[in-house]
């Protein structure tokens, strides 16, 4: 999870628990109408608090919220850790079998299973797998190695990124990185079947109908580095029944499609929230929101946020998703039109509205 999923891109990802059954408080209503990590809190929707007893020293990163309860990641030092917050009952850890920690994980659509990226033995290059634990038993179902196809070893260190998530099916990128074109899997962990695309792309997310928003590259003669990408074409493709993406030099396409190097698409399919690089030298980007029927059409017609917002975080509903302002750290909604509101947040003793976390629902299926 989502990775969040920009978070993602090198960061692990960590996760917590407590060693108690939560304790539900009743308090005022929450004014973002949706759950918030605030510190060792999190405030449902409805306003009542699940207070998080994390052993001393361990951080509170992300949740999700799912029909079983709640995940929650939260760091210990350099060590990530995943637990199931029950609904009812006392709080259960994952059974990663690795003392290096969890990197990236998410909740299948369906809502039957949480994927994780682990490294292999000493973090080797290579050697990540993906594992499916069952929930609400946290039974560890299938696992699978998806070792990245680059011989770079920074890259190939940082395993693969999970970008999408259609019915059970996990849609994932070899070389962790939405910015970065990679061999794109498709991971059924019912059947334990891998699909991998002779293409190299980059993966944006996959919709609830199982379509695919990808970027794939044009090279130049001198070859396939990044500097030698000639030109881009961005399009939404359907995840075919054996797990194929029909990766095509179709949809919006051009030099200057080379700079959109990260992108979320919506979980209705209808818009993308797209991130183009301005200025490589200062790793500068703005922020833009297009529709994707306009993308297939080879369209560009973008809906620009303000550039004092941060990084996209994740679609909460099919036409609005949150950023995160770059100076005070506090979250705003933004629409298709890419005109952005202030998300409102619960009142907690001792936690700064920056510091406040909003909760994605994961695994609810069409709901």
């Amino acid at each position: 999870m989502r990775v969040t999923r920009w978070a993602a891109m090198g960061t692990a990802v960590a996760l917590l628990l407590p060693f108690s059954t939560p304790a539900a408080a009743t308090t005022p209503a929450n004014p973002a109408g949706m759950a918030i990590l605030a510190g060792s809190t999190i405030v449902r929707a409805d306003g009542t608090h699940v207070r998080l007893d994390l052993p001393r020293g361990t951080v509170a990163e992300t949740a999700a919220a799912t029909p079983h309860g709640y995940l929650v990641a939260a760091s210990t030092g350099d060590t990530s850790r995943l637990w199931l917050f029950p609904s009812a009952g006392a709080p259960r850890s994952v059974p990663l079998g690795t003392t290096l920690g969890v990197e990236h994980w998410t909740v299948t659509h369906d809502g039957s299973m949480v994927v994780a990226t682990l490294p292999g033995p000493s973090a080797t290059v290579g050697s990540h797998v993906m594992v499916a634990y069952a929930l609400p038993s946290l039974r560890e179902h299938a696992r699978v190695r998806f070792a990245a196809a680059w011989r770079d070893a920074l890259l190939s260190s940082m395993g693969p990124l999970i970008t999408g998530t259609v019915d059970r099916r996990i849609v994932a990128n070899d070389l962790g990185g939405p910015s970065i074109s990679g061999i794109i899997g498709v991971w059924d962990p019912l059947t334990r079947n891998l699909s991998r695309s002779t293409a190299f792309a980059h993966s944006w997310g996959a919709t609830r109908d199982g379509r695919a928003l990808y970027r794939l590259d044009r090279y130049g003669p001198r070859g396939w580095r990044y500097q030698d990408i000639a030109s881009a074409c961005v399009d939404l493709a359907p995840i075919t029944a054996a797990g194929q993406i029909p990766f095509r030099h179709t949809g919006l396409c051009g030099e200057f499609v080379t700079r959109l190097l990260i992108g979320i698409v919506s979980p209705g399919g209808s818009h993308a929230v797209v991130m183009e690089l301005r200025n490589l030298v200062e790793i500068v980007f703005r922020t833009a929101v297009v529709r994707t029927a306009d993308l297939h059409a080879g369209r560009w017609q973008p809906a620009w946020i303000n550039e004092e917002y941060g990084d996209p975080d994740f679609w909460d509903t099919d036409s609005t998703f949150l950023v995160k302002e770059r100076n005070t750290g506090k979250y705003r909604r933004c629409g298709g039109d890419g005109r952005c509101l202030a998300l409102r947040m619960p009142r907690v003793p001792g936690v700064e509205e920056g510091d406040m976390k909003p909760i994605e629902r994961a695994g609810f299926g069409g709901s």
